[in-house]
This record gives structure tokens, sequence and C-alpha cells, in this order.
């Protein structure tokens, strides 16, 4: 008879625990959300809030509002459209990217589409990768034949070869 009770209150407890973890709000959710403050993939339209970002599906759409922390990039032949970021990092390839504000840019991917409203910093190691931007306060090319045109004069560090700034 002890065993039966010692059973079942086994499955009561771990019943309790299971369903504990179903909505998005319990305890569960809130843990692995406070250890995790990266968030992978999400869907079109989420909202960063502060946390950092890491896309890595191919030929993806993704649209993001809020501040997001570090956006990392690295999928190929897509697409972002984000509201603030602190940094982002494209790694993949023919992607285009779409920001009104961000701290640093870092491309090492080659063949992507930057199209930006303000940017602190730019550091572009890949090649053959174009930045569209109103207001830019520094560029370090490392990588080759890459065209940076804002509207601002910024500071220019070229370690590559046939790069420009516009």
């Amino acid at each position: 008879m002890r065993a039966v009770r010692s059973i079942a209150s086994l499955f009561a407890l771990s019943s309790i625990v299971a369903l504990g973890g179903c909505g998005a709000d319990g305890p569960a959710a809130q843990a692995v959300s406070a250890v995790s403050s990266t968030v992978t993939d999400p869907a079109s339209g989420a909202d960063c809030d502060g946390k950092d970002v890491r896309l890595t599906r191919d030929d993806s759409e993704w649209i993001l509002h809020g501040n997001c922390g570090t956006v990392t990039i690295t999928a190929s032949r897509g697409a972002m459209n984000l509201d603030n970021a602190r940094s982002i990092r494209v790694e993949g390839s023919n992607f285009t990217v779409l920001n009104k504000q961000l701290g640093e840019l870092s491309v090492t991917g080659h063949d992507n589409t930057l199209n930006l409203t303000d940017v602190d910093s730019v550091d572009i190691q890949g090649n053959k990768n174009l930045v569209l931007a109103r207001e830019v306060k520094q560029v370090r090319f490392s990588g080759n034949d890459n065209t940076v045109n804002p509207s601002s004069k910024p500071t220019l560090d070229d370690r590559g070869s046939g790069n420009k700034v516009m």
C-alpha cells in the first residue's frame, strides 16, 4: 500500500510540474527566459524586448520591433527589418537589412545590402557589401569591393582594396 501511495504522489507531483510549464507565463517559461537572453529565429513581428537575436534560417524574412540587443545573422538569402539594435553582425550572404538606429555594424559575409538610418560604426570584413545610411560616424574596411554611401563624412580606415565611401 505504501508503494502505491508513493507512486501516486510522484505521479501527481510530476503532473503539476509538467502542467506548470505549459503556459507561456508559467514559472518554467520564466526560468527558461531568465537563462537564455538570446532568441533564435523568432516569429516575424516579434518584439526584441532588449534581448539578443540570432537569425539562422536561409531564405527567410523577419520584422522585429522594439530595442534589440546584438542581432547575429548567419542566414543567407533573406531580409530583416528592425527598429533599433545595439549591434548587428552579418555573417551570411545575400541578406538585406533595414534599420533605423544602430550602434555597431559588423559584416563578414558577402553581397549583403544594409539600408540604415543612423549607425555609429561600420566594420566590413567581407566582400561586395553595400551600406546606405544617413549618419555614419566611423567606417573600417578589411574586405574588398565594398561601398558605404552615407550622407555624413565618417572617419575612414581602409585596409582592403576597391572599397568606396561615397
